[in-house]
């Protein structure tokens, strides 16, 4: 069975591990507040946690994250993205199987270009792909979440209100979407566990389990105890389709 990794905001910032999808036992939990006091996003790979954190100041402390285990209290690596790609805001963050994909957080100073990255393995200095969000006039750009799935495509919360599955890594193509305004105000977060899409929001401060790859039933969804702004499901072999420890998607990973 697999459990729920969300970032959970407050006094003090922590990743939590959800039992199962979704129960009300809280498995584990671990305070990121002396790595960076404003996390956002979180993923697994299967072994370590990789995370976001955006600084709230001058985004000298907008890094990527590796957390060993799931979740434990040591960083094994992190990446100064401001270094790396000049940007000070982050959202979320993923990994695809071979290198680590994230998003940027709504910038005010670039309110209509907002970017996905894809970084080269966990982490190096490398940007591999980079691409525009915008989906042209209208359209909703602001990354609210992000994730991968069997299929080789990119999963993602946009502005809070919709959730796209994108055709591949590289592309604006939208292969199918959905609202999820009715269900909650402030989507965020999503993930994929082979079947079916978990989610978080921050109005209601619940995690949601809907059905499929998106239909509008909801499965399940339970109150969380700190505001959640992202989250990945543990068993990271359902989500990327690898079996026997080999990963085999049906699209072209970098």
């Amino acid at each position: 069975m697999s459990d729920l990794l969300w970032v959970g905001q407050g006094d003090d910032d922590k990743l939590f591990v959800q039992s199962g999808l979704l129960e009300d036992t809280i498995k584990t939990s671990v305070s990121v507040n002396s790595f960076n006091t404003n996390a956002k996003g979180v993923s697994c790979d299967g072994t370590n946690t990789p995370f976001a954190g955006q600084s709230t100041g001058d985004g000298s402390n907008t890094k990527l994250y590796l957390m060993s285990g799931i979740i434990e209290s040591t960083i094994k690596t992190s990446l100064d993205l401001n270094a790396v790609t000049g940007t000070n805001q982050t959202m979320d963050v993923t990994w695809d199987g071979t290198n680590t994909p994230w998003v940027e957080d709504y910038n005010p100073t670039t309110p209509s270009d907002n970017f996905m990255y894809i970084q080269s393995g966990q982490f190096e200095s490398t940007i591999k792909s980079s691409l525009s969000l915008s989906l042209g006039a209208g359209g909703l750009i602001y990354p609210r979440g992000t994730s991968c799935d069997l299929d080789g495509d990119m999963l993602q919360n946009r502005h809070a209100e919709k959730q796209f599955k994108m055709s591949g890594q590289t592309t604006n193509i939208v292969k199918t979407s959905i609202s999820r305004t009715s269900i909650e105000a402030s989507a965020c977060g999503i993930s994929f566990d082979g079947e079916h899409t978990p989610f978080v929001g921050w109005t209601d401060l619940k995690a949601y389990y809907s059905s499929g790859q998106f239909t509008s039933t909801l499965k399940d969804s339970t109150a969380t105890v700190q505001s959640p702004h992202g989250c990945e499901v543990s068993d990271n072999n359902a989500r990327l389709g690898i079996e026997g420890g080999v990963f085999t998607p049906t699209a072209v990973i970098f």
